[in-house]
């Protein structure tokens, strides 16, 4: 036997299961399909690593099994993962709820998780594909591309998902978990922007905005920061939506998004813009929005409510134009046409089904000493630290309890 341990993948997960397991006295070996281990991590956070949350409801949390995910994150908590960090040196900042490493820099947290790979010579083969697995006699066989078999005890796949694929990933981890007779819940890309119809996107690119968000034919709805491109649009809320539409979309299922401007009721709204253009009745029409809303928005909105011309007198604007105005600012529908798919995507939806996976250690239900962490499990966080917290959790579980096996 090479070795006790096989870790598939050495992104988030795979490097701390691989840490776990060794921590544990087992002998230990990484391998990743890419030239260097950990990509995906310097990208996450903008480039900070927002690595967890200290708010850890686990509404932010989605899957077809969220018993499993209370389970593994009871299992290994918050405090857990902090403590686990601190041990490799790191020390973390909070801004609001989310936690980032006191540098700032995601490098910092991936270059602590590289030094203790080295301080526990872990093994790393990097550049080499995983072609197979295959069990026998109580032992894994892994086929190499360009490579001798090797044989382990146990495997951790922890092969990230789909998304992003520039970063390295590429779903190699789904067909390995198919041949050892493992169920793949579809996967969808996940905080992900939307493409939306509407001839006003180019003039509205670049525009942020504080909103509410929602799409009515899912009953789901977000506030915060929302981006507009000249495609659609993005930002937290809608990447928290994002999975849920993409999955509506795959089955051809219509849907709006409907972007609430101002939390006002449409005749509250209409009150206040009756007054705000008799304030000001000697401006145009657009000018009077100036002060109220971002210039940016003016002529898709007076265009959207139907307004003869954006430069009439605000004294010659109709109630009628005055009500349609104030229902947009209420509740502005866009038809959404698509989502960004795999290469915008930070995360994915869907993978390994839970049901075949015990939480308590993350093994396998029908292969003995297969265990399985982070992106690759059919679980998804909302954005705000969340999935590189499921990393963690799933992988230092996953890590240990295969180290405990064997």
């Amino acid at each position: 036997m090479d070795y006790d341990i096989a870790v598939i993948g050495a992104g988030a997960s795979g490097l701390v299961a691989a840490i776990s397991a060794a921590r544990e006295g087992a002998t230990v070996c990484l391998i990743d399909r890419n030239e260097r281990v950990g990509r995906k991590i310097l990208a996450t956070g903008n480039g900070r690593c927002n690595l967890a949350n200290n708010d850890m409801n686990r509404k932010h949390f989605h899957s077809s099994a969220p018993g499993f995910v209370e389970s593994v994150l009871e299992n290994v908590a918050l405090g857990g993962v902090l403590s686990f960090f601190a041990s490799l040196g790191l020390e973390v900042a909070s801004e609001d709820s989310r936690l980032y490493p006191r540098s700032m820099q995601a490098a910092s947290v991936l270059d602590v998780l590289r030094h203790e790979v080295d301080r526990l010579r872990i093994a790393i083969l990097t550049n080499v594909r995983v072609l197979s697995v295959s069990r026998s006699g109580g032992l894994f066989r892994l086929g190499l591309q360009g490579q001798e078999t090797m044989v382990v005890g146990q495997v951790i796949l922890a092969t990230g998902g789909k998304a992003a694929p520039k970063l390295g990933t590429s779903g190699d981890g789904y067909a390995l978990a198919a041949a050892l007779g493992h169920d793949i819940v579809e996967p969808i890309p996940a905080l992900v922007g939307l493409r939306l119809l509407s001839p006003h996107l180019k003039g509205l690119a670049g525009l942020r905005i504080q909103a509410s968000v929602g799409i009515p034919e899912l009953g789901t709805q977000q506030s915060g920061e929302v981006l507009f491109a000249d495609y659609g649009v993005s930002g937290i809320p809608v990447f928290d939506l994002s999975a849920a539409a993409a999955a509506a979309l795959r089955n051809n299922r219509p849907m709006h998004l409907i972007i609430s401007i101002m939390p006002d009721t449409p005749e509250e709204l209409h009150e206040r813009l009756e007054q705000r253009f008799a304030l000001l009745r000697h401006k145009t029409a657009l000018d009077v929005l100036i002060g109220l809303l971002p210039k940016q928005l003016g002529p898709a909105l007076l265009k959207d409510a139907g307004f003869s011309s954006l430069n009439k007198s605000a004294s010659q604007v109709t109630k009628q134009e005055l009500s349609s105005l104030a229902g947009l600012l209420h509740a502005w529908s866009f038809a959404i046409l698509d989502h960004n798919g795999w290469v915008q995507a930070q995360t994915t939806a869907g993978g390994v089904d839970l049901k075949q996976v015990f939480p308590a250690d993350m093994q396998s239900k029908i292969c003995p000493g297969l265990y399985f962490s982070g992106e690759i499990l059919d679980v998804h966080g909302d954005c705000g630290g969340y999935n590189l917290m499921w990393a963690w959790s799933s992988g230092i579980l996953a890590g240990r309890s295969a180290a405990f096996r064997g």
